[in-house]
């Protein structure tokens, strides 16, 4: 009977133990997994995790950002962003705000939503997005207390289940520092997104290529009054480029060959109000335009990854009448670090169509720009000259040169004549004589 009992609790223990056993070593259902868990913007998390679901587990991403008001406007571009295919929908909400519209990019611009605000609150979804890679302009008019509004957006779609396990990546490039909600299969998780900092200079006393950043000096000293975002695909040893159609922005195209292979790098353009906050002091000359350029992710911004860099502006053909600037006298400058100081780029007039001046720079790095003009040299008056310093007038330029250049045509002339009359004289004479003897030689 003792053993009989024995045995039975024995086997209810190797029981229990199984058991215990499977649940550590099969990953409960729900589960999932972010990889890198501390990202930085610009990075690639990978979502995976096991599920008891078939076919596919709903995913959403939700984030918010901080959009500074200017003029009683507000405006929020992101390039890039990829829509997967398979069902999908996004939703943006704007509080703080009098309306909101929202425009997608695949080739041309359209819109999506424009409504009105209700209690401050505004808000534009869609679904069923076709697959593509698009930009997203959310713009409208700030409530008048505002100095900032608050853009929230969420991005739904689903990701496969193979044999009850999923894993997707997703690109953080188009999306600001801080807190960020990823729920999957119905668990959600909050995750910091760290921004990346500027690199240190770079070698041969150029300072480093800016990489892209999360809040960046002149966001957080509202001296940006927009910016325009985008991603870049590259391949080593090939050239890359992409441009830019952001109307208040100057810049129209930046590329450059990439020294690795990277799925996304991560470009941001801030059109500043003043000054980067960045730099010590102003650059020479009247300014156009202060632009920030942050290229890359932290580790790439630097002079092995970028080469062969190019840049195109365009400047208002009115500002540079009003501003007496000539067309040769713009210069894009750039602010070295290592040197604390302004450098003038590289830069050449291309073309000039429809209002605008087009120029190509050649930057050896990224960070802080300055798009400005030099004024156009006026001659100093004849009177402000000193009293010893002989003035030749135009008339006077005129007159002389005319003097001279008929006194010398008229002198080769005559002598021509004459050397030419001399020269038939002697000939009419010589067969004179010559008719004469022939004709008293045949008398005879």
């Amino acid at each position: 009977m003792v053993m009989h009992l024995t045995k039975k609790l024995s086997q209810s223990g190797l029981v229990v133990f199984a058991v215990i056993l499977i649940f550590l070593l099969v990953p409960m259902a729900g589960a999932f997994e972010v990889y890198p868990s501390n990202p930085t913007v610009g990075d690639h998390i990978i979502v995976s995790g096991y599920t008891d679901r078939t076919g596919s587990v709903p995913a959403k991403v939700v984030f918010t950002s901080d959009v500074p008001v200017n003029d009683g406007t507000y405006k929020y571009t992101v390039s890039g962003v990829e829509i997967p295919s398979g069902p999908n929908s996004f939703l943006v909400e704007a509080s703080g705000v009098n309306d909101l519209k929202v425009e997608i990019k695949a080739v041309f611009w359209w819109t999506v939503g424009h409504p009105s605000a209700s209690n401050g609150i505004a808000s534009v979804s869609a679904s069923n997005v076709p697959e593509h890679t698009y930009s997203v302009k959310m713009s409208g008019e700030a409530q008048p207390d505002k100095s900032n509004v608050e853009i929230k957006i969420s991005a739904s779609s689903a990701i496969d289940v193979t044999d009850g396990y999923y894993e997707y990546e997703y690109s953080t490039s188009s999306m600001p520092e801080g807190d960020f909600t990823l729920t999957v299969d119905g668990e959600s998780k909050t995750i910091y997104l760290a921004g990346t900092s500027t690199p240190s200079g770079s070698s041969g006393g150029s300072s480093g290529s800016g990489g892209s950043i999360g809040t960046s000096p002149d966001m957080a000293a509202k001296n940006v009054v927009t910016s325009e975002s985008t991603n870049l695909r590259v391949v080593s040893g090939m050239p890359a480029g992409c441009n830019f159609d952001d109307p208040l922005n100057p810049v129209t195209y930046i590329g450059f060959t990439s020294g690795i292979t990277s799925r996304n790098v991560p470009i941001t353009i801030e059109i500043l109000e003043h000054t980067s906050a960045s730099v010590s002091e102003s650059p020479e000359g009247i300014a156009y335009k202060n632009i920030n350029i942050w290229l890359g992710y932290t580790g790439f911004s630097s002079s092995e990854n970028i080469l062969n860099a190019s840049l195109k502006f365009k400047v208002d053909s009115t500002w540079l009448e009003e501003n007496s600037i000539d067309l040769g006298g713009v210069v894009l400058m750039h602010y070295n670090a290592s040197n604390d100081g302004w450098e003038a780029v590289s830069t050449e007039l291309i073309e000039v169509r429809d209002g605008y001046a087009y120029y190509k720079a050649l930057p050896e790095s990224f960070s802080p720009f300055a798009i400005v003009g030099m004024e156009e040299i006026i001659p100093e008056d004849v009177e402000d000259l000193p009293n010893d310093v002989d003035v030749l007038t135009d008339d006077d330029v005129a007159t002389e040169v005319e003097v001279n250049t008929d006194d010398t045509k008229t002198s080769s002339i005559d002598d021509l004549i004459e050397s030419k009359s001399g020269i038939t004289l002697l000939s009419i004479v010589a067969v004179s004589i010559l008719g004469l003897f022939l004709f008293f030689k045949a008398r005879k």
